[in-house]
């Protein structure tokens, strides 16, 4: 008290006692509770503020709410008796519908945000959830996030622009049960550090809560391509060499099905181009030239070694 006015030494206290999970400070317990600042608190939640101090996860609003309303009316009776407040205040802020902000807000509107929930569901005790007052680091790039929904949005709405398309289009879906229309999905990662920089499960979490970048089961097709490579690599494969990208011949590859028939995408085929071009360009006839080389056990190896 030689040092601090009362005031001040009250400002410091609030700045940094526990409020429940991991919230310190009032700041932090207003986001946390009322999703605004300590400023803007209206009387009724300031009053909780207060009361829940002297046993924060006893009363958290999060899993007691009732235990939390009794806590601030009792604080708004002590404001009463040291004339803080009047009555009729006192009253008006008990009556007051006590809405707290909710603790797992994650899922809403965000395919990314989806995939954080899902990872901290896995990683955190329910209680740490239910809490909240986390602070979450992420990978995710926000501009590259938003430049990735905006590019998925736009292709698939150019697809469904197409003379004769025979689905249901987004345009179309009038908001009842589970919409039909074309979907996608696109996780971007950075090839440096692993480190996911936008995750898109679909074309609006809104309207579809389904991820499809993480819970959608399909064939990864041509995403398998750089194991088989590597694999290749590894038995003496050069990106130098050069390898056959013509149609594949029937019985060319040794246990394959004889009628089996893989086309390249855009319809050309060449006699022969380096295999790094293979890779890059995603061919297929070439690609799976390489893939016999490097003999199916090893491509396996190889990719479950990778994770």
């Amino acid at each position: 008290e030689s040092d601090f006015e009362k005031n001040e030494i009250l400002e410091h206290y609030m700045n940094r006692i526990f409020w429940g999970g991991s919230l310190r400070g009032v700041e932090v317990a207003a986001h946390a509770y009322f999703n605004k600042s300590a400023k803007e608190l209206t009387l009724e939640q300031s009053a909780l503020l207060v009361g829940i101090i002297r046993a924060p996860n006893k009363f958290s609003p999060f899993r007691h709410l009732e235990r939390a309303k009794l806590q601030r009316d009792w604080v708004l009776e002590k404001m009463v008796e040291n004339n803080a407040i009047t009555q009729d205040e006192a009253d008006l802020a008990r009556q007051q519908p006590l809405k707290v902000s909710s603790p797992n807000n994650l899922r809403e509107g965000s395919y990314a945000l989806d995939a954080i929930r899902r990872d901290l569901k896995r990683i955190l005790e329910k209680e740490n959830i239910l809490d909240g007052g986390l602070i979450i680091e992420t990978t995710i790039d926000p501009n590259i996030q938003e430049l990735a929904e905006r590019s998925m949005e736009k292709r698939l709405n150019q697809v469904e622009q197409r003379r004769g398309f025979p689905h249901q289009k987004r345009s179309q879906w009038n908001g009842q049960g589970t919409p039909n229309y074309l979907q996608g999905a696109t996780v971007v990662i950075d090839n440096e550090t692993g480190g996911v920089l936008a995750i898109v499960g679909g074309r609006n979490a809104n309207e579809s809560q389904f991820n499809r970048a993480l819970q959608s089961e399909r064939q990864i097709g041509s995403l398998f391509k750089p194991f088989m490579f590597l694999a290749a690599f590894d038995r003496g494969v050069k990106p130098y060499d050069t390898i056959s990208d013509a149609p594949i011949r029937p019985g060319e590859l040794r246990g394959a099905n004889p009628s089996w028939n893989p086309a390249n995408s855009d319809g050309k085929y060449y006699l022969e181009i380096p295999v790094r071009k293979s890779l890059v360009e995603s061919r297929n006839t070439s690609a799976i030239r390489v893939a016999a080389k490097a003999g199916m056990e090893n491509i396996v190896a190889v990719a479950r070694s990778s994770g």
